[in-house]
């Protein structure tokens, strides 16, 4: 499989805590452009007869990255 966008946009929260013991947390943005995403999933036959993904690989590059 393999995606291809112009623009992956990331919202969250994070929380960091330092060794020296500052601590700080709120809201993060990534924005990737021209990023290709591609992945492959392995399957298997379970003794029941259930097919089931048992491992998956996955890589993604992209052109440029910010981080605010």
């Amino acid at each position: 499989m393999m995606i291809k966008m112009k623009k992956l946009v990331i919202l969250g929260n994070c929380t960091i805590d330092t060794i020296i013991g500052i601590r700080s947390s709120g809201p993060f943005n990534i924005t990737l452009t021209n990023v290709t995403a591609e992945g492959t999933v392995f399957l298997k036959v379970e003794p029941d007869g259930h097919l089931v993904a048992n491992r998956s690989v996955s890589f993604m590059t992209y052109e440029e990255l910010s981080v605010s």
